[in-house]
C-alpha cells in the first residue's frame, strides 16, 4: 500500500533510465523542481539532447542491459526512474538494486511493482493536490484533477482561510510550546465565527488580523 507524501526535490539526485518520451516527461518534472538529473540511454529525444548540451542535465550514453553500469549509477543517485519498455528482466534488476541500496525507485513500466509513483498534480484554493489512480489510468486521473481544480476555482474564502491559519500557526509555534495545546487552538481558531465571516467576504487583511489577535490571546491564556 502506497502512502501519499510530498518530498523536497531540490536536493535530489535523480537517475532516469531510458531516453524516450516518458523519460523526457519525468526529467522535465524533476528539473522544474530543482533536482539534479542524469539520463542514461542509448538514444535521447531531441529535447533531452538539447537539455544535455545546455548543461541543464547530464546525459550518459549506454545500454540499460549493461548491469554493471546501471548498478554503479544507481549507487550514485537518490531516486531512480525506469522508463524502458519491453525489458522486464532489466526492470526487475533495477528494482532489486534500488531495494538493496535503499534508493527510491519509480517504475514507469510497472505500476504494481513500483516502489513509488508520481501522481497527477493540480492546484486549487492555494493548495497543491495530488491525484493517483493506482496505475489504472493516468488519463482518468487527469480528468479528476481537472474536475477538482474546476470545483475549487474561485474559492477565495478557502485561500483566505488558509493564509490566516498559516499566520496563526507561525505565531502560536513561538508562544505555545506544547504541540497538543497548539492543535486544540488551531481547531478553536478554525471554528471562530469572526474568522469565518472575514474569509467568506474574501477579506485577507482582516482575516490575518483576526488570526494575529487570536494568537496573542491564546498565548496570554496559556502562559498564565
Amino acid at each position: 500500500m502506497k502512502v501519499p507524501i510530498f518530498i523536497e526535490a531540490s536536493a535530489l539526485r535523480v537517475l532516469v533510465l531510458g531516453g524516450g518520451s516518458e523519460a523526457e516527461k519525468k526529467a522535465r518534472r524533476f528539473l522544474s523542481h530543482g533536482s539534479s538529473v542524469t539520463v542514461y540511454s542509448l538514444e535521447f529525444t531531441g529535447w533531452l539532447q538539447e537539455a544535455g548540451r545546455s548543461g541543464a542535465l547530464r546525459l550518459i550514453r549506454g545500454d540499460v542491459r549493461d548491469r554493471a553500469a546501471v548498478s554503479a549509477l544507481i549507487g550514485e543517485h537518490d531516486l531512480v526512474i525506469y522508463t524502458v519498455p519491453g525489458l522486464p528482466e532489466e526492470e526487475e534488476f533495477a528494482a532489486r538494486e534500488c531495494e538493496s541500496r535503499r534508493r527510491i525507485c519509480i517504475l514507469s513500466t510497472n505500476a504494481e511493482r513500483t516502489m513509488a509513483a508520481m501522481p497527477i498534480e493540480t492546484r486549487g484554493a492555494g493548495m497543491r493536490i495530488a491525484v493517483f489512480s493506482g496505475g489504472r489510468s493516468t488519463l482518468v486521473a487527469e480528468i479528476v484533477a481537472d474536475e477538482i481544480a474546476r470545483c475549487l476555482s474561485g474559492r477565495r474564502d478557502l485561500e483566505v482561510l488558509l493564509e490566516a491559519m498559516g499566520r496563526a500557526k507561525e505565531l502560536l509555534k513561538r508562544s505555545v510550546p506544547d504541540h497538543r495545546a497548539r492543535m486544540a487552538l488551531y481547531r478553536e481558531l478554525l471554528g471562530d465565527r469572526r474568522l469565518r465571516e472575514l474569509a467568506a467576504r474574501g477579506d485577507l487583511e482582516g482575516a490575518i488580523r483576526r488570526a494575529e489577535e487570536f494568537a496573542a490571546e491564546a498565548g496570554a491564556r496559556t502562559s498564565t
